[in-house]
């Protein structure tokens, strides 16, 4: 019932967070051409997979090991867990520099520089922020988290305004305005936590950049295999079907975004409840969890479909968002293949909880492999149409990989076979043994 009273919290910080970046690309659609549209959706796909770096690699580990202290002593941990994450979020800013090389001819060179200069900037600064907030729903202070999201949301938009006012070529803007956004709002997050979050708690181990590496390595794999398929796919659609497919296909993704962003927001409060019910191998309280994200993010994909699916007189987004209808079909085939996606957000998490991290890296290996070769396949004769159906074809391999994994999790020790494979605890980072 606590982690339920705090959810409209994570819905709200989460909505308001992600509509700093639903704004950005609104800017985008509308100011630029199709050709560079799709550059955006390119670099946009680049900053997505290299922010699991620093991400999956520490940030995440950090925050598993959180959940085992007592509440009250969650938000010491977080001084000491932003820092650390600050090297691995170095070098994907620098890593995503590299994004214009796959860059196809028809994008103008003249809006690669700023494009690669303020995606870099964003990439330092985005994980390090979302990670702040995170340690936050912990924590439970989760309307703190919102309050930050509520300053990000604030700084976005006026960026934006400025640089507009001020004739900023458009290339700088949306990268640039959200760099903007959330260098702020860490910064005042960081000052409205105080001395809380400047220390440990005293009877908690030091958490050491090694034993954070030696746990998130396979995190770190496993993180980076779904947004590197999309990035695959995204230049596989560019150049397969042009740039102005692609540039479709993410106008159509702009207007799902709202389904992912729900679904962050209510994963925020039960994600720690699904990671500690999988740690105590506390079935029924995990199938709580479960059943209520299902029925929450059923009921909105079904609610949006209804609503934003099709150019219909009540869609106030076909008046915002035209390009996201301009192909028939487009927009609602991306909402069924973004809901189907994050309804199986409860299960990553327990397997995260159930040590299964060598698992899940497996599971996310083989989506990513179908998605990759189903888009190579299709890309030229559907265009568009390739990023949805893919999406598709990696969250069904996706759940029979995790229906299959899951099965043994919560089974008591004596029905268990004997193990035989080593693991790496993702808290403690001494190897353990994975079962079932």
């Amino acid at each position: 019932m606590k982690a339920r009273s705090r959810i409209p919290a994570g819905v709200i910080d989460s909505g308001l967070a992600s509509l700093a970046t639903f704004g950005v690309g609104l800017f985008a659609i509308h100011s630029f051409d199709p050709a560079l549209l799709g550059g955006y959706a390119l670099a946009f796909a680049a900053f997505n997979l290299l922010v699991i770096l620093p991400r999956e690699l520490v940030f995440v580990p950090a925050e598993i090991a959180a959940v085992t202290y007592a509440s009250e002593a969650r938000l010491s941990l977080i001084g000491r867990t932003l820092s650390l994450g600050l090297l691995p979020a170095l070098a994907a800013a620098v890593m995503v520099s590299f994004w214009s090389l796959a860059a196809p001819a028809d994008i103008p060179t003249t809006a690669i520089f700023p494009v690669t200069v303020t995606t870099a900037i964003c990439t330092f600064l985005s994980p390090v922020q979302d990670h702040l907030r995170r340690m936050l729903h912990i924590g439970e202070r989760s309307w703190l988290a919102t309050a930050i999201s509520v300053i990000q949301v604030a700084m976005t938009a006026l960026a934006v305004v400025v640089a507009v006012r001020l004739e900023v070529p458009a290339a700088w803007i949306p990268f640039g305005a959200l760099a903007v956004a959330n260098l702020v709002s860490l910064a005042v997050g960081g000052a409205m936590l105080g001395l809380s979050a400047r220390s440990e708690p005293p009877d908690a181990p030091a958490l050491q950049l090694s034993a954070l590496v030696i746990s998130g390595k396979w995190l770190l794999v496993g993180g980076l295999l779904g947004p590197a398929s999309v990035f695959v796919a995204s230049v596989l659609v560019t150049h397969l079907a042009g740039a102005e497919a692609l540039g479709f296909a993410e106008a159509a993704r702009v207007i799902s975004r709202p389904l992912p962003v729900l679904a962050a927001g209510i994963s925020a409060v039960l994600r720690p409840l699904s990671i500690e019910a999988a740690q105590k191998k506390q079935l029924p309280i995990a199938r709580h969890a479960s059943r209520l994200y299902l029925k929450l993010m059923g009921a909105c994909g079904l609610l949006y479909l209804l609503v934003a699916g099709a150019d219909v007189p009540w869609n106030p987004l076909a008046a915002i968002l035209p390009n996201g209808y301009m192909i028939s079909g487009l927009a609602a085939a991306t909402i069924i293949a973004e809901t189907f996606s994050v309804l199986l957000f409860p299960y990553r998490y327990e397997l995260l909880g159930g040590d299964r991290v060598v698992a899940l890296t497996v599971i996310e290996g083989v989506g990513a492999f179908f998605r990759c070769v189903v888009t190579a396949i299709i890309a030229g004769m559907v265009a568009s149409f390739a990023m949805p159906l893919g999406l598709m074809i990696m969250t069904v391999a996706r759940g029979f990989g995790f229906h299959m994994k899951l099965r043994g999790l919560y089974e008591p020790e004596s029905e268990r076979p004997r193990p035989d494979e080593e693991a790496v605890h993702p808290v403690s980072g001494d190897a353990t043994l994975v079962r079932g």
